[in-house]
């Protein structure tokens, strides 16, 4: 087991640094991305992300209730490398709740 210290930013962002030789392994390198999964007793996991080739469509419900879910389903979607993300809600979205999708995803 290592041990590693947890850093700041100057902006309160904490940190910490990956082992080199598991960054080797799993050919991590700057830029790179990584599954993070945590666990009920707090364990933090982290794995090297495997992009799978998803489907390059998805659909995004929106609720009205939730505003910020789907902002964060459409940026996740992105991440996983959706080329079209499909928004739609029962009701019509109001100005505000499609400047806040579009702001997402610029």
């Amino acid at each position: 087991m290592e041990i590693r210290k947890v850093q700041e930013t100057g902006k309160g962002t904490l940190f910490t640094t990956l082992p080199k030789g598991w960054c080797r392994k799993y050919t991590i390198a700057k830029g790179a991305a990584l599954s993070l999964e945590v666990k009920e007793d707090g364990t933090l996991l982290i794995y090297p992300f495997k992009k799978e080739e998803p489907a390059s469509k998805i659909t995004c419900f929106f609720e009205h209730d939730k505003p910020t879910e789907v902002t964060e389903n459409v940026i996740g979607a992105y991440l996983l490398g959706y080329t079209l993300i499909e928004v739609i809600s029962k009701d019509s979205l109001n100005i505000e709740e499609r400047e806040e999708i579009r702001e997402a995803v610029s």
